[in-house]
């Protein structure tokens, strides 16, 4: 399961604070680092980083785990820990191959109003479990425009055993 490391756990008290009426700012320091436990102190940076020829992580985060840490996220929201994640992708990627790519150009696309992909449909299905069509359009937003697309999100998630 998701351990946050120090980043992620600095990152969210500044972040609360920030929220505040007089907020503060937030330094993380790490001393003697030639003595620190590494994967522990760099964990959550060294997930980003530590990708293989695909792009894939040993040590995914999911946009859930994160969602879950953070005290949980309105099921309306939800997109925006997936958006989060396809731009920690986009940004690897764009980063090993030099080239500033969308994120899906070569998929079809299943939402044209909010350009999402059959793929990432499916995709985010399986990550979370989603079983509706409303759980899809809060993790995605497709279907949440003009509506025409819904009934493909229905067949995807039948043909899926959801």
């Amino acid at each position: 399961s998701y351990v946050p490391g120090p980043f992620m756990r600095t990152y969210v008290k500044a972040l609360l604070n920030s929220r505040t009426d007089s907020p503060k700012p937030y330094l993380l320091v790490i001393e003697e680092i030639n003595r620190a436990n590494v994967a522990a102190v760099f964990g959550d940076v060294f997930q980003l980083l530590d990708r293989d020829k695909d792009g894939a992580s040993e040590y995914e985060i999911t946009n859930a785990d994160i969602a879950e840490y953070l005290g949980g996220l309105p099921p309306q929201k939800m997109h925006c820990s997936v958006m989060g994640r396809e731009a920690m992708e986009a940004a690897i990627r764009n980063y090993e191959t030099g080239e500033n790519a969308d994120r899906n150009l070569e998929d079809e696309k299943l939402c044209v109003c909010y350009n999402v992909s059959e793929n990432e449909v499916r995709r985010v299905i399986t990550e979370n479990s989603l079983t509706s069509v409303d759980e899809v359009t809060n993790f995605t937003k497709a279907g949440g425009g003009c509506g025409k697309c819904k009934a493909k999100i229905e067949e995807i998630l039948k043909e899926l055993g959801r």
